[in-house]
Order: structure tokens, then sequence, then C-alpha cells
């Protein structure tokens, strides 16, 4: 007779909420940079809601209490933010905005973010 041999348990210090689809875990793909003005850099204020997007496609940020990680890819002047995640943190008196992007057009020195359904939900500047 077998005996059942009890499983072990994981526990996951943190918690994150995939938006808009999976998070790659390596860097085998390459990657593009954008044609036309670089969105690379740091967008909003670093002490509010911000997008840090790197050369190499990552991005990074915050929506002012919880942080945001993912990728983003360009044509042209649009910005898609890819595999977003972010952290679940409750926050009070935070408008949490940023954690709904999906897209951004860049202009000049700002970026407008745009919601799934295509709605305007802010601005950036760039710093």
């Amino acid at each position: 007779m077998k005996r059942a041999v009890p499983m072990k348990r994981a526990i996951v210090a943190g918690a994150a909420v995939i938006l808009g689809g999976m998070v790659p875990l390596s860097g085998c793909a390459s990657f593009d940079p954008p044609k036309g003005p670089s969105p690379v850099g740091l967008w909003g204020a670093p002490d509010g809601p911000h997008l840090d997007l790197g050369e190499d496609g990552r991005l990074s940020g915050s929506d002012g209490c919880n942080r945001l990680m993912g990728t983003w890819v360009a044509e042209g002047q649009t910005v898609e933010f890819v595999g977003v995640a972010t952290t679940m943190m409750a926050c009070l008196d935070v408008d949490d905005w940023l954690r709904r992007l999906h897209t951004g057009t860049v202009d000049g020195g700002e970026m407008t973010i745009f919601d799934i359904d295509g709605r305007e939900i802010g601005l950036l500047a760039r710093q």
C-alpha cells in the first residue's frame, strides 16, 4: 500500500497582478529601437506617477503608490505597453490611474497615456 506524500507549499512574499498579458521572463527577444523621437527615459515625477522606459524595451515605474514593471514597444510616436504587472498595495488618497495604461503617444515633452478602450487617462511630462 502506497502512502500519500504531503505536497510542499511555497509561500510567495508580495503579490503582482498581470495587466494585459504575460510578463516576459527572459531577455531572449530582440528589441528594435523606435523610429522618430525616442520615448526612452523618465516620464512623470519620481515621487508621483511615473514611467521609466529603458533602451532595452523594459519599463518600470509607479502610480504614486504601487510599482509597475513590464515591457514596451514603439512605432513612430505611439508606445504600446506590454505585459505590465503591478503590486497591489492599498494606498489612501492615491489616484492609481497609471495602472490602467495600455498605449501612449509622445508629443514633444509630453506622453499622453490611454487605457485599453482608447480613452485618455493622463499625461506624463519628460524629465
